[in-house]
């Protein structure tokens, strides 16, 4: 009795600046046809396998990690000997953004240049500080994540409105 050819494919799934392994990658195979034939999700080793019959595949991701851009490119590979071992290598980039706080007069909505503000991270730590500009704007670019913002000085003249503010997962693509 003949048995069917087989190869193991592994997809190892990593943060394009780190190298750290990345969790929680969904990858589905699809045969020369683009009908799904594998699911699943890389686990706590950034990695999934699939034991895979004969043929031409390709691999594509439908799900990134949280806090990741989605890549959908699909990657061609093809299993052609019994016990054959295919190890793919795929990156995933971190969501980055950017937020603007402005300063304004609360009377005549004026810009102010000069006020102070410190951005930081969910376990209270500092983590950007800038000073709004002579058009009243302070930029700070971002990972995806959680974050707070918070008056520090306030422009000659005005009181510093120290307010905490929440920056839910306001950071995204």
């Amino acid at each position: 009795m003949d048995q069917p050819v087989k190869g193991k494919v592994t997809i190892f799934k990593t943060d394009d600046e780190s190298g750290e392994k990345l969790v929680g990658a969904g990858f589905r195979i699809c045969d020369t046809e683009g009908n799904a034939v594998a699911e699943g999700y890389t686990g706590e080793e950034g990695t999934v396998s699939f034991e895979l019959r004969y043929g031409k595949y390709t691999v594509a991701e439908f799900e990134a990690p949280k806090g990741y851009v989605l890549d959908e490119a699909p990657y061609s590979f093809e299993v052609t000997e019994h016990g054959q071992k295919i190890s793919i290598d795929m990156a995933n980039t971190k969501i980055k953004g950017k937020i603007v706080i402005s300063k304004v007069d609360a009377d005549t909505e004026e810009l102010l240049p000069d006020a102070g503000f410190r951005i930081y991270d969910v376990n209270g730590e500092v983590i950007r500080e800038g000073r709004t500009d002579k058009n009243g704007n302070v930029e700070f670019d971002l990972e995806f994540g959680t974050y707070y913002y918070q008056e520090f000085d306030a422009p000659e003249g005005y009181e510093v409105n120290g307010r905490l503010v929440e920056i839910t997962e306001g950071v995204s693509e």
